[in-house]
């Protein structure tokens, strides 16, 4: 699927992933960039954060 109509997609549904969306949009500005590796470290630092809480988000940040 295209990228613009990938992101069509995903912000026609109710709840989509704002991250993917984000990514998506960065396409256009830098078509090198890799949506399916920046999901995955996004992931990866999500996973290390010790604990769900804004403290603990700023402190990995």
């Amino acid at each position: 699927m295209e990228v613009t109509e990938r992101f069509a997609d995903l912000v026609s549904r109710p709840d989509f992933p704002l991250d993917e969306a984000a990514l998506l949009i960065a396409v256009h500005a830098d078509p090198s960039c890799d949506v399916a590796a920046n999901l995955a470290r996004l992931d990866e630092l999500a996973r290390s954060v010790p604990e769900p809480t804004l403290p603990a988000l700023t402190t990995t940040l």
